[in-house]
């Protein structure tokens, strides 16, 4: 059976670096994410999997606001980078992933893996980026990432 999911990810930021985890399940470099629970809004779901994950805390920042700032009956909330859909296999079937990604900036000094998540951590800069194990759309996504840092297309 297809199931669908919608999953969070943050694009984890200090210092011009990149947070990546080392995957538990997939063994590749990748930002931290997870599922949106039952109940929950992305943005909650992508603070406590990136907690989760590595042990920080983030401020989730995005793209230029609107301007409702002031108008009651509606709230800005950080926009997502962007939301892509992956086909991804696990032993149980196939699963249809439509993950949210956020730009988050860490909190505090240190991390930690918090027990049964990802093995690893790593702050990489913008020049290690092409010597990681990770995936196609991993590797595209954090090019633009950094070019959106160097940029100062965040609001944050």
């Amino acid at each position: 059976m297809l199931k669908r999911c919608i999953v969070t990810s943050c694009i984890v930021v200090r210092n011009g670096r990149i947070l990546l985890i080392n995957h538990k399940k997939f063994k590749k470099w990748m930002y931290p994410g997870g599922h949106v629970e039952e109940n929950e809004t992305p943005i909650e779901a992508v603070k406590r999997e990136t907690k989760e994950e590595t042990g920080y805390n983030v401020s989730i920042v995005g793209p230029m606001p609107v301007g409702l700032k002031g108008y009651k009956p509606a709230r800005e909330l950080p926009a997502p980078f962007t939301t892509v859909y992956e086909d991804v296999h696990y032993k149980t079937g196939r699963h249809m992933h439509f993950d949210i990604m956020y730009f988050g900036i860490a909190k505090g000094r240190q991390g930690r893996l918090a027990k049964g998540e990802s093995p690893k951590l790593r702050w990489i800069s913008e020049k290690e980026l092409d010597g990681i194990d990770t995936y196609y759309s991993v590797r595209k996504i954090l090019k633009y990432s950094f070019y959106a840092i160097k940029n100062k297309m965040l609001n944050g």
